[in-house]
Parts: C-alpha cells; structure tokens; sequence
C-alpha cells in the first residue's frame, strides 16, 4: 500500500564563516564581527588567532618614571633625569624634573625644556643656548669682507707709505678717514700699485685684552650659523647703538689667523667711524648670546628643527642644519621663521607626516607649507594627548575628541565609530608595521590595536603604557619604569607572560526573515598547537547566562548546542595559549510558525 508524501517542513540553516573580523559595538555590527574580544590579533588575517608573548626589557627598577622617549639606531629613553641608551646610562649629564620633548637628527637629540643637545654615540653634550660676556679689555670692531675676512688690517686715516710695492702687493687698508670706514686692497700690476675699494659685506669682531692677545673663552662654543644677539650696557651700548648692532645677527666665521681669533658677522657698520669701543676702566659690558626660544612641543623636519610654544601662540622653526640658531636673518630659504598661530585655543601637540610639520590644536591644523602656514578648521589632537600621534600605514592616526582620527593630507576622519564612544585625558599610541596601538585610559590596564591595512580593531589586556617608540622593527612601550618590547625576537628582552588568555564574543545572529531557530550544532575548524585551548560557550536571546557547549581540539569538531528555540545566538570562544580558528559553522532548525 502507497502511503501520500507530505512536504518537509523541517529545514536546516548553516551559517559559515571563515573571515573573522575585528569589534564593532553597533548596533549595525555582522555576524563575523565581535561585540568584545581580548588578546585577538589580526596577523593571521582572516582565520581568527591570539596575539603574540610580549617582551620587556630587562632594566633595573629604580621606582622614577620614564619621562620622554626617541630612538636613534637604539631606543632612547629620559629616566631618573638621565638619559639612557639601550639601558646603558650616558655619563656626565643631568636634567632637570619633569616631562621631556625630545627630537632627534642623526646621532643628536635635542632635549626641551632643558635645551640641551647630547651626541648618543660619541657621548658629547652642550646647551643649545650660549652667551659670552666680557667688560675688560678691548673689542674691535670693523668692516670686513667675506673674501679677505682674516685679513690684518693697516688701519690709518691716511693712505700708507709704499717702499716696495711689490712685496705691498694685496695689504688691506682699513680707511678710517671716511665715515664710514672703507676697506681697500692694494694691487700691483707689475710696474705700479694703488689701493682699490673692497665692497664691505659683512662685520669682523675682535675680543682681546689690553695687551692685545684675543680672549679665546670668548668665542668658544658658537658656531656657524648662529644667530648671535649683540647686546651691551653703560658706554658700550652707546657704541653699538650709533653702529646699529644693537640687535642679532648671523655668524658667518668663527675663524682664527695665527694666534688670533675673529668672527664674521652677515651686517655691515652704518653711521660711525671704526674706534676701539671698550677699555679697561669703562663703565659697561658687552654680551653675545644665541638664544632658543621656550618650547611646549617640537620635531625635526625638512633638516630644522621646529617647536611651538603655547603662551604665545607662535611657532618657531630653525636655520636649516643650524639646530642650535633661531634667530637672525640672511634673507635666504635657510634662515629661522616665525609664524604667529592667529587660531584661538592652545596647542596640543604636533608631528611630521610626509615631510612637512604639522601642529595641532583641538579643532585646528597648521600645516607648514614652505614659508607659510595652512590653518584648517578641524578635528584636531585632545589636549593632554599629543603623544597619540603616530604614523602607520602612511597615515597619521592621534585622538580628538570625537576618537582616533586618521589624516592623510585632506581632512580627518574618524575611524573609531565601531568601538563606540571614547574620551580620554592622556592617550597614548605606539606603531608596529601597519598597526595602529592606543591606550585611551592609562589607569585601565587594556591597549585598542588597530589594523590600518585591514581596516579592523582588536584589543589586548594586561598591558597600559604612558609613551612608544619604535626602531628597527621593533615597538619600546614604557609605563612608568617598565618597558614593554613588542614584535622583537628572544634577543631582545625577556617574556614578561607565560601564557595568554583570550575570548572573543561573536555577534549576535539575529534571523532577517522573521522566523525563529533552533540551534542544533556548531562546527569549527581550529588548530589548539601543543598547548592550547578553545572552549565554546552560547547564549539564547536576552538570557544573559552562557551555557557550555565544549571544548575544541585540533581539526574539524562538531559540537551539540541545547535545542532551544531563540530569536538570537550568541557564540562566545575562550581559552588560552596558541590558538587558531580558521572557520565556524552555526546550524540551525528553522521553525516554522504554521
């Protein structure tokens, strides 16, 4: 006997995923998304896999915080107002409290507020800034050519006597008889001579004593290209007033000829006769000094080093390959600039991104642009969190208010929506290839990682840190006297765990037709290494309450779900050690409400 056919109305749905991407706490987040997840990373991408052991290094724990950090060829951090090089101290120099600015050309770093330069290999240091003052003896100060700037002047105000005119052949006359002073060459031609005048380009300054010998203390430690400030009390002002010095200039040589000593300034005397100026017994002083301005944040950039300073609301940028000169003019594209800000607020930090120096306040950006400034009105850097700024993936992230922005040369955009809500005092960040690490809240001990490549975050535990720096390959992250070494080989450093927990929280499958399930199983597709672990939890609807559904080994595991009917799942996985789920497969019975 035929029985009738009846059509099935069991049908079975499996939803299989083999690409795992990273949180999103929306409402708009997909199945293959996590609504948490902890010590996930994504370089295994697109299988689901657990961060790597970090690393520390092995410094002693003197209890002072670290308060600035740079890298070289080596890290280098500001710890017990020292400087340290790779953990080894660099002898001889001492710095003041408090949080350092660092910036680094070649093998120098450049400390604010200290205004301080220290060579890191050869282990040399000096100030930024110099003055040298003398009020007994004798200053000479003249006309003078680039050309013949050591030259010894007859200085007359008549022309010289010529006995042997070709033996006279290239002396230089310094005629006092004119105001003001004219320099004049003699030249022979064979049968006859005469003084010729010499364009007067520049200024030569002489510091002797009494007895004429120079005062060499006086020209030690300025260098070329300084910009030197001539001031000067009592009579000695009132000569460098009447010769218009009264102001700052470029050195243009620190020379010597024989045992004497001369600098060269780019000026030229206007309105008096050349006279030694000060003698010994004169009321008076006369004072050079190189002078850096005081700075909240800098950087180097295009060879120069530039900063900003937040009471005044102005930036300030260096001769180029002159770190220590800031002030004086050549009227050349060397020269140091000024810009004054003109946008409300205070700066809150700066950087480079490709090549140009960019400085921030909390809804503006200056970006320097030859000689001049762009100022853009938008997101700019949170105050108290200039050091968010770093570049990953040639873009340059940092947090405003609204979040992590992300600029690439146009306008920021905010790439943090999917983490939800952030606002934080302090943030930090440090960059390890394409990955973008921030810790918002310093006080919480959890890192958000993001992928800049991939376009995915993550978040890892049990780590916080204050300032990053990264060399050769390698991430430095320092909280407080403790530093973290993140992507290094077993030659740096020590394990600082022996095994990682971790979880991830998958999202919620929520059916789009209206009709509830039933789940039945879920497979997944992992490798647990020699050690590790993976146990399988699911949650019904609103319950609130995980219920165990296994554990997962190696290979391809089918684990049973309680039969339940629900309106969504949620699969949470956790467990320890190295792990790895390439695929997972959710399977359900549709019910159906007839």
């Amino acid at each position: 006997m035929k029985f009738p056919e009846f059509a099935s109305r069991v049908k079975i749905q499996r939803l299989f995923n083999d690409r795992f991407e990273g949180i999103d706490r929306t409402l708009a987040a997909k199945e293959n998304e996590f609504t948490d997840a902890v010590n996930i990373t994504s370089d295994n991408y697109p299988a689901l896999s657990v961060r790597k052991i970090r690393r520390e290094l092995d410094i002693p724990d003197n209890g002072e915080s670290i308060m600035g950090m740079c890298a070289t060829d080596k890290p280098i951090w500001v710890s017990e107002n020292k400087i340290w090089r790779a953990g080894e101290e660099l002898d001889g120099i001492t710095l003041s409290d408090g949080e350092k600015q660092l910036a680094v050309a070649a093998n120098r770093v450049y400390v604010f507020p200290d205004k301080l330069w220290v060579d890191t290999e050869s282990g040399e240091y000096g100030n930024m800034e110099k003055s040298a003052s003398v009020s007994s003896g004798v200053i000479i100060i003249t006309p003078a050519s680039r050309e013949y700037a050591g030259a010894e002047y007859i200085e007359s105000d008549e022309q010289p006597k010529v006995d042997d005119p070709a033996s006279f052949e290239g002396k230089i006359w310094l005629d006092s008889s004119s105001v003001p002073c004219k320099l004049k060459k003699y030249v022979y031609n064979g049968e006859s001579g005469s003084f010729v005048e010499v364009v007067s380009d520049c200024v030569r300054v002489i510091v002797a004593d009494l007895d004429g010998n120079t005062q060499n203390s006086f020209y030690e430690g300025f260098e070329e290209g300084d910009g030197l400030t001539f001031s000067a009390t009592g009579q000695m002002e009132n000569a460098l007033s009447s010769l218009g010095l009264l102001s700052t200039f470029v050195l243009l040589e620190n020379g010597r000829t024989g045992q004497s000593r001369y600098m060269i300034f780019d000026t030229v005397i206007t309105g008096h006769k050349n006279q030694v100026l000060l003698e010994d017994g004169a009321t008076g002083s006369f004072t050079l000094s190189r002078n850096v301005p005081d700075l909240d944040y800098v950087l180097m950039c295009r060879n120069r080093l530039w900063g900003c300073n937040v009471a005044k609301n102005r930036i300030y940028c260096s001769r180029r390959d002159a770190y220590n000169s800031w002030y004086g003019t050549r009227l050349s594209a060397l020269d140091p600039m000024q810009f004054d800000a003109g946008s409300p607020g205070e700066f809150t930090g700066c950087a480079v991104y490709l090549d140009t120096p960019l400085f921030f306040k909390e809804e503006y950006i200056h970006k320097m642009i030859d000689n001049s400034q762009l100022v853009t009105n938008c997101p700019g850097v949170m105050k108290g969190c200039d050091k968010s700024l770093k570049t990953a993936n040639n873009t340059l992230f940092y947090m405003s208010r609204d979040g992590v922005c992300a600029y690439r040369a146009d306008l920021p955009e905010i790439v943090s929506r999917k983490l939800g809500y952030m606002r934080c005092k302090n943030a930090a960040s440090g960059v390890l290839q394409n990955k973008y690490y921030i810790c918002p809240y310093p006080s919480l001990e959890e890192v958000y990682v993001y992928d800049a490549e991939k376009n995915i975050w993550h978040r890892e535990d049990g780590m916080t840190f204050e300032r990053s720096v990264t060399c050769g390959g390698v991430m430095y992250a320092s909280d407080k006297n403790r530093i973290y070494v993140l992507g290094a080989d077993e030659n740096i450093g020590r394990d600082c765990e022996k095994k990682v927990s971790w979880y991830a929280v998958l999202s919620d499958f929520i059916p789009k037709d209206g009709r509830m399930r039933e789940p039945i199983a879920i497979e997944i597709r992992c490798d647990t290494g020699s050690s590790g672990k993976i146990y399988v939890y699911a949650m019904y609807d609103e319950d609130q309450n995980y219920v165990f559904a296994g554990r997962a080994k190696s290979g391809i595991i089918r684990l049973s779900l309680p039969r339940r009917r629900c309106d969504r799942l949620k699969i949470r996985l956790e467990g320890s050690g190295e792990c790895k789920v390439y695929s997972m497969t959710r399977i359900f019975r549709v019910i159906d409400p007839r």
